[in-house]
């Protein structure tokens, strides 16, 4: 589906809540300037009237500027982490960017479960 596909679906599309997966596809095939434009036109027009929608980005897939560029693009960036420690899995959450606000200076660990993502968001005092 190219980008111009993809916004008429978008705007065809009754809700308030939308998940693209992914952006990394975009990019591949139709370059970054093709995944900026998508963000631009179509997500600014959702989160206008009160939505919101989810771009997925993978790691390790494009060079750093095409990242950088795209984060510049997006309102919130929130990078999504897991660590392998033996046979257990440490996954972590980075909030890295929110547009006119502070960004938390801490991971927020969590866990995926049959309800969806369940975020940890108390400290520990040690």
């Amino acid at each position: 589906m190219t980008p111009d596909e993809m916004g008429d679906a978008l705007s065809e599309m009754p809700g308030k809540r939308y998940v693209i997966d992914s952006l990394s596809s975009v990019i591949r095939k139709e370059g970054v300037d093709a995944a900026i434009s998508l963000i631009k036109n179509h997500g600014g027009m959702i989160t206008q009237d009160g939505g919101a929608i989810l771009f997925l980005m993978y790691d390790n897939v494009h060079p750093p500027e095409d990242e950088i560029a795209v984060i510049r693009y997006a309102d919130v960036y929130i990078h999504l982490i897991d660590e392998r420690h033996g046979n257990e899995i440490e996954r972590k959450m980075e909030i890295a960017k929110i547009k006119n606000a502070n960004v938390p200076s801490r991971l927020f660990p969590y866990n995926i479960t049959d309800e969806g993502i369940d975020l940890s968001t108390t400290a520990r005092v040690v």
